[in-house]
């Protein structure tokens, strides 16, 4: 830190960082990840989360204990950033999603979600590609569903798009549909150790807690 700012060293040069950065570095140091520090909120409720785990996994009741599991308490036996992310009702910024007509100035639908579970937000983005990118297709035999974009991609793009984004930076995840593609922006910078030439050439292998890179 100098005067207020804050900086980083980067070969011989001193590069001032952002408020986003600082606070990577700030938990890099002290060996934690944002979704592990803890809520302010403890009130949360899980009745969407209870849902899915009780039709997916057959779990009864979804105790203390679940939760405990899912990895959802700090330390301290307190809700972390990655309990609130799953709970009904939370502060953290979601998806807006915008179906454009020929140009970006025609939004013929739009729908931004968010200060809720990312089980909703992820339910509620497929919803729209059901909306606009399927259809069935009928002959004399048969009924045929047909994707004008492929859905299994589409999930995954989703899918990563909520685990990987950055949920200390104060921005929606943007997805923009035209009627020949989809694009998906999420906020947050490439993994520290991945170039842009690395994950462009497909050169990687990375979760939320390592980065590693083929040879």
């Amino acid at each position: 830190m100098y005067k207020g700012k804050a900086y980083r060293r980067s070969d011989t040069a001193s590069i001032e960082v952002d408020q986003a950065e600082l606070k990577e570095l700030v938990l890099q140091g002290s060996n934690l990840y944002f979704e592990e520090l803890p809520c302010k909120r403890e009130d949360l409720v899980f009745k969407e989360l209870s849902t899915k785990l009780i039709e997916k996994l057959d779990i009864k009741v979804v105790s203390e204990d679940v939760l405990r599991t899912l990895g959802l308490f700090t330390k301290d036996k307190k809700f972390n950033h990655a309990a609130a992310l799953l709970a009904d009702e939370n502060e953290f910024y979601g998806i807006d999603i915008a179906r454009f007509g020929n140009s970006i100035n025609e939004i013929m639908d739009r729908e931004t979600i968010w200060k809720t579970s990312i089980l909703k937000q992820y339910d509620t983005a497929l919803n729209m590609i059901k909306r606009y990118y399927q259809y069935e297709e009928i002959s004399e035999i048969e009924r045929k569903k047909v994707d004008l974009v492929p859905e299994t991609a589409y999930r995954e793009a989703i899918a990563n798009a909520l685990i990987h984004r950055d949920w200390s930076i104060n921005s929606h995840i943007r997805i923009s549909m035209f009627s020949d593609k989809i694009e998906i922006k999420s906020p947050g910078d490439l993994p520290r150790g991945i170039s842009a030439e690395e994950y462009m050439n497909g050169d990687i292998t990375c979760d939320n807690r390592s980065v590693s890179c083929n040879e």
